[in-house]
């Protein structure tokens, strides 16, 4: 279930034993009144079941998660190949760019279990709450770095949003919404 982002829970796990032995009405010493295995079968099951560990998943949307497909991955490659033919980009003009939202409010996902090994585990979550700010960071080929645009969610700029950052970032203020393009293009202006 956790490869396909619906990670089981502790109190969903200890519902399966309860659940499937009321089915094939199997007598059983789980708790009848709650219906759910006590926590001594969990750590009996992880025990057997090596494998399987408690992990805290990584938030991913629905629609990050649709998109990364076949037909997406090889439209992209075609689109890239054709485009470095064409116009013969040097390794020092092209640039890998993410945008990411840092929250200020905390937020936390409960620990599901997944397979032992495994270096990253997701969960589906809905769709961002409040209004984080913006941090746009490029690299390129040749290890080139441009400081990174920080968008902060306010009506005025003040000197304490600049202190403690990163040299030379390029601080910014935005009243509403996303990123734009003209904060794409003053990262870009701002280094060449």
């Amino acid at each position: 279930m956790e490869s396909r982002l619906f990670g089981l829970g502790t109190r969903e796990l200890r519902h399966l034993p309860s659940n499937l032995r009321k089915k094939k009405h199997i007598a059983h010493i789980f708790n009848a009144a709650k219906g759910l295995a006590g926590r001594d079968w969990i750590y009996g099951f992880l025990k057997r079941n090596q494998y399987i560990s408690l992990r805290l998943p990584e938030y991913t949307s629905a629609a990050r998660a649709s998109s990364f497909n076949k037909y997406n991955v090889n439209s992209f490659s075609t689109l890239l190949g054709e485009m470095l033919q064409k116009y013969k980009f040097p390794a020092s003009r092209i640039f890998s760019c993410d945008e990411t939202g840092i929250s200020t409010v905390p937020n936390r996902h409960s620990r599901i279990f997944s397979m032992k090994g495994k270096k990253q585990v997701g969960s589906l979550s809905s769709a961002k709450r409040g209004t984080p700010t913006t941090a746009e960071i490029c690299f390129n080929a040749t290890r080139f770095y441009i400081p990174p645009l920080l968008i902060f969610p306010r009506v005025r700029k003040c000197p304490p949003l600049e202190q403690a950052l990163p040299p030379e970032s390029i601080v910014d203020i935005i009243h509403q919404g996303g990123c734009k393009v003209k904060y794409f293009q003053r990262l870009g202006l701002n280094t060449f």
